[in-house]
């Protein structure tokens, strides 16, 4: 038996064999090195390049389908900018007159006063229509309304067109309220005489202006002041029926003195209070003060206005007249504070209770 390494040994050289023979045949050869230094240019001669009318091509249209082309138009000549167009009237729309609705069909029965914020208030709101009452908070919707604001005796409602309308819980209310006053028209209590003359009922104006504040706020008074000293007081924003356009008085005006009193300074602002609150029937009030730089002196008599029947009231009846409203007033007090007690009522309620109620403690 044969040896099997010849068998190997045949195949090994073959495979040798083979591969000097792919490494010869898959070789590279590299070329030369050449010698790249520059020689003489040598400049190149244009050839004539040949000259084709292409007219004549199209001209001579076998078919016939050629067309002379048009001239075209100079865009040159043209305007280089267009005309600007013509103008155009403008349309200016109408205004809308303002479509008021009419008040709501309610009754404000009751208002609760938890916290200032208003989250936990209340108010009891009844349907004259339905007769049904219903408790409300702010946001609620009460008909085309929502409740926006409660105060202690008024409700603030906002209507779907964005009028506002305010409810009050008593009427007195309604006519005890700043913003009354500036509603309503003061024909009654003050007459223009001239234009710098004026006529004032002083039991009918103590009965629209409670004090000396409110006064105040209806006029929007501040102090006007020159070069740094005060002058007087400045008239604020009026409205056509306030009280300030019914005494002749303007925004802007600034009031230097009252019954000859300088209203320059705190002092004699008290002095001009009291002299006016010691004033009798048929007394003048003089106001001296400065419209557009120019000094004007307006007088104001106090005297009883005749109502519209015609007939002058008499003194009796305008003291029942106060002493009704003295009344009205002394009960909404009185139920305001048995509403809302005070810190020293409620003790004494929490100390008397224990007392009647409570027991000593078994020893």
């Amino acid at each position: 038996m044969r040896h099997p390494f010849w068998i190997i040994n045949s195949i090994l050289l073959v495979l040798v064999v083979l591969i000097l023979l792919f490494v010869y045949f898959s070789q590279v050869s590299i070329p030369e090195r050449e010698d790249i230094a520059p020689s003489l240019v040598v400049s190149r001669k244009k050839e004539k390049q040949l000259h084709v009318n292409i007219s004549k091509i199209y001209e001579a249209d076998l078919f016939g389908s050629y067309q002379m082309a048009t001239e075209q138009p100079d865009l040159l000549a043209q305007e280089a900018f267009p005309q600007p167009p013509e103008p155009q009237p403008t349309v200016i729309p109408e205004l809308l007159t303002p479509q008021f609705l009419d008040p709501l069909d309610v009754t404000l029965k009751g208002i609760f006063i938890i916290n200032n914020d208003g989250t936990k208030n209340r108010v009891i709101i009844s349907d004259n229509k339905t007769k049904k009452e219903a408790t409300h908070k702010i946001g609620d919707k009460i008909g085309d309304a929502q409740l926006i604001r409660i105060f202690s005796n008024k409700i603030m409602l906002l209507r779907s067109n964005g009028q506002q309308e305010v409810v009050y819980l008593r009427e007195q209310d309604a006519k005890f309220d700043a913003g009354y006053s500036m509603i309503d028209e003061w024909n009654l209590v003050i007459k223009q005489m001239s234009s710098t003359s004026f006529l004032i009922d002083p039991i009918a104006f103590a009965k629209r202006v409670q004090d000396l504040g409110q006064l105040i706020e209806m006029l929007h008074l501040i102090t006007a002041y020159k070069q740094g000293a005060s002058v007087g007081c400045r008239i604020g924003k009026l409205d056509e029926k306030s009280v300030g356009a019914s005494l002749g008085l303007q925004p802007g005006d600034i009031v230097t003195t009252i019954d000859g009193i300088q209203a320059d300074n705190m002092v004699n602002r008290l002095k001009i209070y009291q002299s006016v609150l010691n004033k009798k029937e048929n007394e003048l009030i003089v106001v001296q003060l400065l419209r557009n730089k120019e000094e004007l002196v307006f007088e104001y008599q106090l005297r009883d206005l005749v109502p519209e029947e015609g007939q002058k009231e008499t003194p009796q009846n305008q003291f029942l007249l106060q002493k009704i409203e003295g009344e009205e007033k002394r009960k909404i007090l009185q139920q305001k504070y048995e509403f809302a007690p005070t810190i020293q009522d409620i003790r004494n309620r929490e100390r008397l209770n224990m007392l009647q109620n409570g027991s000593m403690p078994q020893p």
